[in-house]
């Protein structure tokens, strides 16, 4: 595939406003369709319209990955809405 072809899913777990933004957009420009996983997506929605914006494919969505059914949940979720997961970049932090 070249630059900007259409592919399947890229699941960025623990994405957050720095470096998970930054994947996101990369990812975005490489023809995935992004998805930003955090524990607030509304936190995610700056980056999320700025992909729509520049025409590439985003969404955002709430879990809590110190939770193994919210993990499975949200990869069914995922695949389910989005295609299959071909890339998956955990970044979750712990915030203790």
């Amino acid at each position: 595939m070249t630059e900007g072809e259409k592919k399947g899913a890229a699941l960025l777990v623990g994405a957050g406003d720095a470096i998970g933004a930054a994947v996101a957009r990369r990812f975005a420009t490489g023809g995935y369709c992004v998805c930003v996983a955090r524990r607030d997506a509304e936190k995610s929605r700056g980056v999320v319209q700025e992909i729509v914006a520049s025409g590439g494919a985003a969404h955002a969505v709430s879990t809590d990955v110190r939770n193994e059914e919210a993990v499975q949940a949200l990869f069914a979720q995922v695949e389910a809405e989005l295609g299959p997961v071909e890339v998956c970049l955990f970044n979750a932090g712990a915030n203790v």
